[in-house]
């Protein structure tokens, strides 16, 4: 398992450390530098010619980004676009020398790479559906991120739910169930929708530590060494191991309406945890939901799944969609979606912004305060290929 290399900044204004370390991606030197470190044996002018549309993406998306937009119409419209220009500065910033800005552009003229349509018999946002097409940008740059959409894209854009068949439609996801994968919104997601979030606070089962400590206390008796206190077991990842190690994880549900999560819910879902077993945590009377987890035993658990964080949510399993679970791409589905309404279907708006969609609003406006606060940090994590640490001074996770 290849390490990813680190960059930590350390703020009180993390917002503002966030901002500076873009601008700084604007300046076409830094950016070749930042490129060499990636890609050592890359050619000089290919370096320059990629620093050069890499700063002029980063310089666009800057300018939607801190364009102090006040409704929330606008805010989604801005957001959108940034999201757009940083996702074309990632392709940039990737492996391939033949990603330029001239053949970046060469996707971005086909579209946007998604579409939309609506089905009956449901209220927006679950009624929006998102389709993904085998061109236009969003389609390129998931191949640059090695994303394979073959199996759910379309050759032509879809004209209408009628139109398509049973397996067709199941290519499709609704907007509804992407807010539901953002871990950021779980406390707010069923008393918005009336659904269950499709992101989970997960976290090291205490189950581990009992059933080692019970495993280590009876070899000792075995071998005539009780009844003396064991010491606690390692739980260190053995390098040299091909063996694989099953791994308890609990999923917590201290969120608004997670408490009808079921058994049933979480058996139905396609996730890598298994065997779930719902218990009580006694000193906290609060419900978890204990599952087992297989990997390799050279590594840690959670360097086997895609555990997500944030500023504002715990360690989180996100359910995939479409085998995408970067969410930096389901936030672009979003908004992609979210633009739609804002820029074509004015009733709708106006339903969500002053009619009986308000919960909707509540939700959405929850939303772009999400994207606020964490899409800069993921754009200058695909750009650099380094994991982003931002501490505040003086915490324990600050370098010292």
């Amino acid at each position: 398992m290849r390490k990813q290399p680190v960059e930590r900044l350390v703020a009180h204004d993390v917002r503002r450390a966030l901002n500076l370390r873009l601008h700084s991606l604007t300046s076409t030197t830094i950016c070749k530098r930042t490129l060499s470190r990636r890609f050592a044996s890359m050619p000089e002018s290919t370096l320059q010619t990629k620093a050069e549309g890499l700063a002029s993406s980063v310089r666009t998306a800057l300018g939607y980004w801190e364009s102090n937009a006040a409704s929330l119409s606008s805010k989604i419209l801005t957001q959108y676009y940034a999201a757009i220009h940083f996702s074309i500065g990632a392709q940039i910033a990737g492996p391939n020398p033949a990603a330029t800005l001239l053949d970046v552009q060469r996707h971005t003229e086909n579209g946007h790479g998604l579409a939309t349509l609506f089905s009956p018999g449901a209220d927006f946002p679950k009624n929006l559906h998102i389709a993904a097409l085998s061109t236009g940008h969003f389609h390129a740059f998931c191949n640059s991120a090695s994303v394979d959409l073959s199996a759910v894209a379309f050759a032509r854009r879809p004209r209408s739910w009628a139109s398509l068949t049973e397996p067709e439609r199941a290519r499709l996801v609704c907007l509804s169930d992407l807010l539901r994968r953002i871990p950021e919104l779980r406390p707010v997601i069923h008393p918005a929708l009336a659904e269950m979030p499709l992101s989970f606070h997960v976290g090291h089962s205490s189950k581990n530590m009992a059933l080692a400590f019970e495993n280590t206390k009876r070899g000792m008796t075995r071998r005539g060494l009780g009844p003396a206190t064991p010491s606690l077991p390692s739980f260190r990842p053995d390098p040299t191991s091909s063996a694989t190690r099953t791994t308890y994880v609990d999923l917590y549900t201290g969120y608004g309406g997670a408490e009808d999560i079921s058994l049933e819910f979480l058996r139905s879902l396609d996730l890598p945890i298994t065997n779930w077993q719902q218990h009580v945590d006694e000193p906290s009377q609060e419900t978890l939901y204990t599952g087992e987890f297989n990997h390799p035993a050279a590594n840690y658990w959670h360097q086997y799944l895609p555990i997500y964080e944030s500023s504002n949510t715990g360690s989180s399993l996100v359910l995939p969609v479409w085998g995408i679970d970067d969410m930096f791409l389901i936030h672009f589905m979003i908004l992609y979606g979210l633009s739609i309404v804002v820029r074509y279907l004015p009733s709708l708006w106006f339903d969500i912004d002053r009619g009986p969609l308000d919960h909707v609003m509540a939700l959405l406006e929850q939303y772009v305060a999400v994207v606020e606060d964490v899409l800069p940090k993921m754009a200058i994590e695909k750009i650099t290929g380094a994991r982003l640490k931002v501490s505040l001074p003086g915490s324990l996770s600050a370098p010292r």
